[in-house]
C-alpha cells in the first residue's frame, strides 16, 4: 500500500514537471529577420526591450522598438513576470519615466499577436513576445525567434 502511495505521488510529481515544462516554452520574443541577433538571454530581452543600455541595435544601427500589447493576457503577464520581473504598473511607469527624461518613444501598442509579427516584420528595430503558436512559416521569413520563454 505504501508502495503504491509512493508510486502514485511520484507519478503527479512527473506529470507536473512535465506539463510546467511543457508551458514555459510557449511565449517567444521575435525580431526583424534582417537584425543580425540570433539568440538572446532573457537578462539580454530585458536590456534591449527596456533600452536599459542602447537605444540602437548593434551592427545595425536601428533604433530599438519595443512592443507592447494595448490590454493584458497571459503572454504579456509572462512576459513582463519571467523577462522584466516588473509588474504592469511598474512597467508603464518605467516607460513614461523614459519617455519625460530621455524622449524616448513608449513602446508600440498592439491588440494581438498577428499585428506585433506584422509590426516586427516592418520595422528592423522591433522587439516584441508573442505567443509560439502565432508564429507561422509565413511568418518566420520576416521575422525570427530570439528567446522562448
Amino acid at each position: 500500500m505504501k508502495n503504491i502511495l509512493i508510486k502514485n505521488l511520484l507519478f503527479a510529481f512527473l506529470l507536473v514537471g512535465a506539463i510546467a515544462t511543457a508551458n514555459s516554452q510557449d511565449k517567444v520574443v521575435i525580431i526583424n529577420k534582417k537584425n543580425p541577433m540570433s539568440q538572446m538571454t532573457g537578462v539580454q530581452v530585458k536590456l534591449y526591450y527596456t533600452r536599459k543600455l542602447k537605444r540602437r541595435w548593434p551592427q545595425t544601427n536601428a533604433v530599438i522598438k519595443p512592443v507592447n500589447f494595448k490590454t493584458g493576457n497571459d503572454t504579456k503577464t509572462s512576459f513582463y513576470s519571467n523577462i522584466l520581473k516588473m509588474d504592469n504598473v511598474s512597467v508603464e511607469r518605467y516607460f513614461m519615466e523614459r519617455l519625460y527624461q530621455n524622449a524616448e518613444p513608449l513602446p508600440t501598442k498592439v491588440n494581438d499577436d498577428k499585428e506585433a509579427i506584422i509590426y516586427v516584420a516592418k520595422n528592423p528595430g522591433a522587439i516584441a513576445y508573442i505567443s509560439k503558436s502565432s508564429l507561422t512559416q509565413e511568418a518566420l521569413s520576416y521575422v525570427k525567434v530570439v528567446h522562448a520563454f
